[in-house]
């Protein structure tokens, strides 16, 4: 997986280019996938992956009932790599209606990748996706994408949690 991804990632990282096409869409999301699952696993207490979702990393696929989404990353000289525990409420009840995983990785001056799992069979990701600069490239959008000028900062995550937690009180 490392052997195919970095010729795709290392121009990407390095903002060479800005287009990833819809081919090398599914190569970077088994990446962010695998990368993540490694990152979440260490962490047992914020872990939210389930055994069928890792044997899908293990299998060479993104994980079932996960997303994944890139981003310009706006910090050469920072790499980031966070993962973030996410819980959605009815509001109404307050009764908890979702948990997902969401973990952040940042590289170089060009990509930022986040990937959001559901710890439970879902494909509704509606209340956790995030807006614009970010582009879906898993499950697959059927067309090349180009990243956004506007690029993500570390800054951009405490907005992003809070747009998050607006969007589940909706």
């Amino acid at each position: 997986m490392e052997e195919r991804a970095i010729p795709i990632l290392t121009p990407l990282i390095n903002d060479k280019t800005r287009l990833i096409s819809q081919e090398d869409q599914e190569t970077i999301a088994h990446w962010t996938m695998k990368t993540a699952t490694c990152y979440e696993q260490d962490d047992a207490g914020s872990a939210q992956l389930q055994k069928a979702q890792i044997r899908d990393v293990m299998s060479g696929r993104p994980s079932r009932w996960s997303t994944v989404w890139a981003a310009r990353w706006a910090d050469p000289s920072d790499v980031l790599l966070r993962h973030d525990v996410l819980h959605g409420y009815l509001p109404e009840t307050m009764q908890l209606m979702g948990q997902w995983g969401r973990t952040h990785i940042g590289l170089g001056n060009g990509i930022a990748l986040m990937a959001i799992s559901a710890n439970r069979p879902s494909n509704d990701f509606s209340q956790v996706s995030p807006k614009s600069p970010w582009q879906r490239i898993w499950p697959p959008s059927g067309t090349d994408i180009t990243l956004r000028d506007e690029p993500f900062k570390r800054s951009d995550l405490d907005k992003l949690n809070a747009d998050i937690a607006l969007n589940a009180e909706a």
